[in-house]
């Protein structure tokens, strides 16, 4: 059990931590995070334990006060830590002391949580403000009919196209050392290699994989697991043939990313669709939605929103899991870009119950028709997905996937990623300047600004969104907006605003005019004001 928050006054203080030797290039801050945070997970630091100030663990640990404050920080805006005026910082309540051995700062005018709800803390539970709204957990659940699965009134991504740039800039790829790569597959292809190929994929990529995930998303996993693939879809799509029958229920997040729902509209007999709040998807709402055998969840950057799931919402989604032999397809989608912190380890790297799918791709993160991407598989599903991988035939050549395996082990891809988090959160910062411009002091109000390849604009009560649309239509900027994707009535509308695909000049040009259009429309009459907030539907 754990300890409520009203006891954790009464946490032991004094307190001994062994250390285990810094990793090759970690940074102090990474490791004094990761020394606590695995002794949580392992529950060597029980629920309700006060840590050490910040003061006595640096000269405990022999570094400065600041970086074990930075280690702090981090922790707590995760959810394993909570501050208490007067009394120290403890271990988080929601943490479970049963929980065995598993495998930053945020930039001003942003924020993690959605319009309306409270920001999230370490001691928030799953009941949200958007969640207090409802009568009952079941509310917002919607169940999809036939053919109604949503689809995109706008293209949702093209490179150089203002505000759907949600691709990684193929203009800022290292296509040289892509080229070396591929000669030295060619070269040193065998005869094997080129006749005999792995229906989860070659080798040598699996284990470059299993090895980057690791060290990347803190998945203990090993190459046997790994099967190689054309991108996340063609996983969810694999996971619904295999997994499902045409006789079960399937959740998806509400709002959602759009392929998952007609996707897995073909394998199962329902979708559901579970609201999602400041915290992601809310579990209790998933609970009450029946006999689910499996949902899609993007737990590190929501798609559509951007709000980044918690630790304590993992682990009551991975109990749901366990605890009815129920299923989770974990899209990772654009962990890779982190920009103010590090991001939190990947769903998978907690699933003691082997009941998580992680799905991961390099087409976002190199460039669009690689078409390579990647499952790590429970145990227990290796040998019939391997079978299915066999029988459906492979579509993946096998000198990329030499390449590919190369291009990581050579460090070329670490390189490219660094690069590209660089690039990536100047424009970021150019877009989220120009809104705030715009919009003076204190009413800005964006979510998923902290990481991924778009954040999300939520405008002020009161604001003209269907005029902002008119404009922006005329001036040729793209505005994909979140009420094309949920069936709720109870979320404002908010814009999805892509800038990693767009050039520096023509981040800055477009965000200008954005912001332009937003002045235009906030001092043009207010008789012609609407609500940002949508109507529901017929």
């Amino acid at each position: 059990m754990t300890r409520p928050l009203h006891e954790l006054s009464r946490a032991e203080s004094s307190l001994d931590l062994p250390t285990q030797p810094r990793r090759d290039g970690e940074l102090k801050q990474t490791w004094i995070y990761r020394q606590l945070r695995d002794r949580v997970l392992a529950g060597t630091l029980a629920a309700g334990t006060r840590l050490p100030s910040t003061r006595d663990l640096a000269a405990r640990w022999r570094v400065s006060r600041a970086t074990v404050a930075l280690a702090y920080d981090q922790l707590r805006s995760e959810g394993y830590l909570v501050s208490r005026a007067g009394s120290g910082t403890f271990i988080a309540a929601v943490v479970p002391d049963t929980l065995t051995t598993a495998r930053g700062p945020r930039r001003a005018g942003t924020s993690a949580t959605l319009p309306g709800s409270a920001s999230m803390s370490a001691t928030a539970s799953t009941s949200t403000p958007i969640a207090e709204r409802a009568t009952r957990a079941t509310s917002g659940i919607r169940a999809l009919g036939a053919n109604e699965a949503m689809t995109p009134a706008v293209p949702m991504t093209e490179l150089g196209r203002p505000f759907v740039a949600r691709v990684a800039d193929a203009a800022l790829f290292p296509m040289d050392a892509w080229r070396k790569a591929l000669a030295d597959a060619v070269r040193g292809a065998s005869a094997h290699d080129l006749t005999h190929g792995d229906a989860m994929g070659a080798a040598s990529l699996r284990a470059e994989i299993a090895k980057y995930l690791g060290l990347s998303r803190g998945i203990a996993c090993h190459a046997d697991q790994v099967l190689v693939l054309s991108g996340i879809r063609h996983g969810l799509a694999l996971c619904g043939r295999q997994l499902l029958t045409g006789r079960e229920t399937v959740a998806v997040e509400d709002p959602s990313y759009l392929h998952a729902e007609p996707l897995l509209a073909r394998y199962a007999k329902r979708v559901v669709r579970v609201p999602i709040d400041a915290q992601g998807l809310r579990v209790d709402a998933l609970s009450a939605a029946g006999d689910v055998r499996l949902v899609h969840v993007t737990p590190a950057h929501q798609s559509p929103t951007g709000v980044t799931m918690p630790v304590s919402r993992r682990l009551a989604l991975l109990r749901w899991a366990a605890d009815g032999d129920r299923w989770i397809v974990e899209d990772d989608y654009d962990s890779e870009f982190s920009y103010d912190s590090a991001p939190l380890p990947a769903l998978k790297s907690l699933d003691r119950a082997d009941r998580v799918i992680h799905c991961g791709s390099f087409n976002k993160t190199m460039f669009g028709e690689l078409r390579i991407g990647y499952a790590v598989l429970p145990d227990a599903l290796v040998p019939s997905f391997r079978e299915a991988r066999h029988l459906t035939g492979r579509a993946n050549g096998v000198i990329e996937q030499l390449a590919l395996a190369s291009f990581l082990a050579s460090g070329a891809f670490a390189r490219h990623l660094r690069r590209s988090r660089l690039v990536y959160a100047r424009r970021r910062d150019v877009v989220i300047a120009a809104l705030q411009r715009a919009l003076g002091a204190g009413r800005l109000h964006v979510t998923g600004a902290q990481a991924g390849f778009h954040l999300v604009w939520w405008p002020p009560p009161g604001f003209d969104v269907a005029r902002l649309r008119e404009l922006a239509d005329a001036a040729g900027l793209v505005l994909p907006w979140i009420s094309r994707m949920t069936s709720r009535s109870d979320l404002p509308d908010g814009a999805m605003l892509g800038y990693t695909g767009l050039g520096d000049d023509a981040v800055r040009a477009h965000a200008d005019t954005l912001a332009q259009l937003i002045e235009r429309t906030l001092g043009e009459s207010p008789g012609r004001a609407r609500s940002a907030k949508r109507r529901p539907r017929a």
